[in-house]
Formats: C-alpha cells, structure tokens, sequence
C-alpha cells in the first residue's frame, strides 16, 4: 500500500497542530500585531504566510518574542514539508526556560526525525517533550515515543510510553482509544509455533491490507479496517528488512479469506498467519 502522502504524516501533523493551537491560545492576549500576524495566518492554515511572517520576527526579534516566531516558523515549515527550514528554527526553542513552549519545540522535532525513520532521536526528543508537556499534549508525546521504540524493536521501552501517555490523556477520547489499541495490541502473546507434524492443520489464513517500513503508518491503518474483522499490525521481515503489516481476521479456510479479500478490494491480498 503506497499512500500518496504517508499515513504517518497526516498522524504526526495533527499532532504538531493540536500543540500549536494550545500555544497560540494561551499566548493570544500578549500578541503585538506581527505576532498576530503570523498566529492568525497559521490558524487558518495559511502556512506560507504564517512562515514568510514569522521566519522575519524571529530573525529580527529577541528573548520569548524571538522563540515564539520561531516556534510557528517552525511549525509552518513542517508543514509546507521544508523539514531542514522547520529544524533550524525549533532547535533553539527546545532550550527555552517555559516547559511547554521548550517541550512543543521538542515534540515537534521528535515528529520531524520520527518521519525521517531516525527512531533513536525521535525516541529521546518525544520522551523530553512529554516530560515538559502537560494532558493531552504529553499523553500525544509518548504516544509517538512509544512507536518509535516500537520501530527500533524496543518493546518494553514503547510499552512503557504508551503506558505514560495513558496515565496523561485528559480530555482527546479518540487519542485514548488509539492508546489502548497500542497497549492491547502489546499485551497479546504471539501464538505458540506449530510443530512440524502438525503446521499443515494448524494452518490458518488472514487478509493483507498493507505493509509498512513504519509502525506509526501501519497502526493508523488498522482502525480502517475493523468492520472487516479483527485488525492488527503484524511485525515481519523481508529480503531481511523489517515490515509491519496490517492484517484483517484469522479464517480456516482460504475459501473464507477469499470471500473477505473481495468485499475490501483488489489492494488485499490473502497470507497464511504463520510467524504471526
């Protein structure tokens, strides 16, 4: 399955603007008029302009004025995909003495290396800006440190982040299911092997409708997929690299199989559940 633009970043982006629209509420009653600018622009999703804007008064400016333009220049370039412009703005911000603003710097780098599948430096950028964030934000922060530990084969350490980002969420209700799918999907014991006399009856067969470099692309998937039947993210390997696949129900029969595969469409395929 080959999105036109990756799943994990429609995940990631949402993540970066329910921490900036946090920000920009809490600092709207301070705002000179080219901060408000460059905020209004960003709220209405007029990213271009919101990083013409702020890029300037972070260039231009000094003390919290300078971090908070870069901030949203940051945020912006995220957005407008210009990753390099969008570090060279957020780096400075994760030193800021304000948890929260340091800590949605921090968030948003760690989303940014996360994309780029450098999952040892998403890891630690998330699980500091958790740290600093409070609610929902640090609940969304160890969310995403949790996948990248999931992607570096780190199960104890993601178990523990999702457990932290359970323990924060307050109010995102779908941001607590997505929690607990992680945590559910993570306390399930992988099927006991089948002994060689007895792999052929114990043969079982499931419905393939996508495969991942990305734990983060492949978990968002599997919520699309439930009224099909029970969706999971199996970890494999291929021509020795690491996939994470999105599979749809177990059934005895590959007759079964078939019957599911046509009613989703002509994108999934029907495996044997072996090595699951």
């Amino acid at each position: 399955m080959h999105p036109t633009m990756p799943t994990a970043r429609f995940a990631l982006f949402a993540l970066l603007t329910a921490l900036a629209a946090a920000f920009l509420g809490g600092c709207s009653s301070s705002q000179t008029s080219g901060s408000a600018n460059y905020t209004e622009a960003f709220k209405a999703g007029r990213y271009a302009d919101a990083y013409e804007s702020a890029s300037k008064q972070a260039t231009l400016g000094s003390g919290p004025k300078k971090d908070q333009a870069s901030l949203i220049a940051g945020l912006s370039a995220h957005a407008l995909n210009r990753n390099d412009d969008a570090e060279k703005f957020l780096t400075p911000v994760v030193g800021n003495a304000d948890p929260k603003m340091a800590g949605e710097a921090g968030a948003a780098l760690g989303l940014i290396a996360a994309e780029r599948g450098q999952h040892d430096k998403a890891a630690e950028y998330l699980t500091q800006a958790g740290r600093k964030l409070t609610g929902d934000d640090a609940a969304r922060a160890f969310l995403y440190a949790g996948d990248s530990y999931k992607s570096l084969g780190k199960t104890t350490e993601a178990r523990g982040m999702w457990s932290l980002a359970q323990t924060n969420v307050v109010n995102d209700s779908a941001l607590r299911v997505m929690i607990g799918d992680r945590l559910s999907a993570a306390a399930t014991p992988p099927p006991p092997a089948a002994s060689p006399n007895k792999a052929a009856a114990a043969t079982r067969y499931s419905v393939q409708v996508g495969a991942f470099s990305n734990y983060t692309n492949a978990q968002a998937q599997v919520s699309r997929y439930r009224a099909y039947g029970a969706a999971r993210v199996v970890e494999t390997h291929k021509n020795g690299k690491k996939l994470f696949v999105v599979r749809v129900g177990t059934y005895a029969t590959k007759a079964e199989a078939d019957r599911v595969k046509k009613t989703i469409g002509s994108s999934a395929v029907v495996v044997t559940t072996a090595g699951e």
